[in-house]
């Protein structure tokens, strides 16, 4: 019996769905009912009511669940014993929000073949609080998110990066402030339901005329496109503008510096501060060489 089936069965536990749980698990739907029908043969015993739909834990089945997240728990204790104080190693399961998902992740791939070769990642990529919420679920161990004080979520935020914020100009406005440029153009939104959007939507709040047009985007490329070709202007990460920037964009810094914080999260039960600091370090080093 492979603890990977229990990892499965915890997911499925969790989220009450098996598509969700396929998804998490990163499996097809046909394999993760196919590996829990193996592990109820194993076991002699049904764990799921399959007269409805979807399939739902028996009481039983609860029980079974309840218990394979013990030996998770106790599987990654005993992993943390074994392991030396000098190279961090393990499996990671990390989450990282779309444009550290394209700046972060391969350099991180590319440092820990080299410095920590007994480190395994297993990476997904989505929005500040869906990573949040998967990783208070305990379907991931950490989290490069954007941070903003005052989050309620029962994690820690360990501090990567503090990136600056400012404007991307379409050339032929180079010359126009901020304020000219809510009414000479459009202004470009990234999404608001993601964290670094919600900044923002906070910085423009306290501009003094707001912007007259609006058009919403979920693509930091697509945003710096849309700048490129004269349509808006926008507010973005220094670092993320830096990557799309050159011929037809500028940049104009804002009247009132702000920062956004690039953060890790994690469950503070769940990692031990020896690796999370060692995990910390080495994405510090990924964001301070991608920048």
């Amino acid at each position: 019996m492979q603890t990977r089936v229990f990892q499965t069965l915890a997911h499925v536990a969790r989220t009450g769905s098996f598509t969700t749980a396929a998804k998490a698990s990163n499996m097809t739907l046909s394999a993760l009912s196919m590996q829990m029908k193996g592990l109820e043969t194993e076991l002699g015993v049904d764990l799921f009511d399959r007269s409805v739909r979807p399939p739902k834990l028996t009481p039983l089945g609860q029980a079974v669940a309840k218990q394979a997240e013990a030996v998770l728990a106790q599987q990654r204790v005993l992993l943390d014993l074994c392991q030396s104080d000098d190279e961090l190693v393990g499996h990671f399961r990390i989450g990282f929000i779309s444009s550290a998902y394209v700046r972060v992740l391969p350099r991180l791939l590319a440092l820990a073949a080299e410095h920590a070769p007994k480190a395994r990642f297993e990476p997904r990529s989505g929005l500040t609080e869906n990573l949040c919420e998967l990783v208070e679920a305990g379907q991931l161990d950490g989290a490069v998110v954007s941070h903003m004080l005052g989050s309620t979520r029962q994690l820690q935020f360990d501090t990567l990066a503090l990136e600056e914020m400012a404007a991307a100009v379409p050339v032929d406005l180079k010359d126009c402030s901020i304020a000219e440029l809510t009414v000479a153009c459009t202004f470009l939104q990234f999404t608001p339901e993601t964290g670094v959007g919600r900044l923002i939507a906070s910085i423009v709040s306290e501009w003094d005329r707001l912007p007259k047009h609006v058009i919403v985007l979920d693509s930091i490329e697509a945003t710096m496109e849309a700048v490129r070709s004269g349509i808006g202007f926008a507010l973005l990460p220094m670092p993320d503008i830096d990557r799309y920037l050159g011929t037809g964009i500028v940049v104009l810094e804002l009247d009132q510096p702000v920062e956004r914080t690039l953060a890790f999260a994690s469950r503070p039960d769940v990692l031990n501060d020896r690796w999370r600091s060692k995990l910390n370090d080495l994405l510090k080093r990924c964001i301070g060489d991608s920048v």
